[in-house]
């Protein structure tokens, strides 16, 4: 079997990555099914989250994600977190004067 880049993006009222990352796991179980190689986010392991990176939604961050993805192992999976300016973007006007509000960006390697 091989392996499929999966990429996820998550914004709400969350703890921590790992309230977004149930929510993220669960809802990929619910669309693909509860197959191991259903292709899916939900295949790869409990995700790594990466403090230091490039700024979310730059040309910089996506060449950072490819070479991150390139070394990756199968069932690798990374988040990061959206703060900032960025995260001011990707809110939008639903989201808007809200507090507490957090976004995760997760990526990996998934079996297919």
């Amino acid at each position: 079997m091989g392996a499929i880049e999966v990429t996820r993006y998550t914004i709400g009222k969350y703890k921590n990555y790992k309230h977004a990352w149930d929510e993220i796991y669960d809802e990929d179980r619910y669309e693909n099914g509860h197959d191991y190689y259903s292709g899916g986010i939900s295949n790869c392991m409990s995700p790594e989250l990466i403090a230091v990176h490039p700024k979310y939604g730059s040309k910089k961050f996506n060449e950072w994600v490819e070479d991150k993805l390139s070394i990756a192992h199968k069932q690798d999976c990374f988040c990061v977190e959206i703060t900032g300016a960025a995260l001011k973007r990707v809110k939008g006007n639903f989201w808007k004067g809200r507090r507490g509000i957090k976004a995760f960006y997760f990526f990996g390697i998934a079996p297919y």
